[in-house]
């Protein structure tokens, strides 16, 4: 009985230290289409889609209007414009 109960307590450990790590692979690098338009719009982006948390993000060309706080995990600009208001 003793056996199973720490079979259990080893799986459910390495599940929950696993978990985490799963960020740090499920990132995706998303690439500005150029031209104008808002960061949330999934259509300028490839692959289709939003940046969000831990994703990559290059903007090459193109005016990119923020409509407030992005995190992301690493930023590539290039010739380009971001334009946003916040304090």
């Amino acid at each position: 009985m003793k056996n199973k109960q720490y079979l259990f307590f080893v799986t459910v450990l390495f599940c929950l230290l696993l978990f985490p790590l799963y960020s740090l692979f499920a990132q995706t690098s998303y690439t500005w289409q150029g031209g104008a338009g808002d960061w949330d719009d999934s259509n300028m982006w490839s692959p289709n889609g939003v940046p969000g948390n831990g994703d990559n993000v290059t903007i090459n060309s193109g005016v990119v209007n923020l409509g407030g706080s992005k995190s992301i995990n690493n930023f590539t600009f290039g010739n380009a414009t971001i334009q946003g208001s916040g304090s």
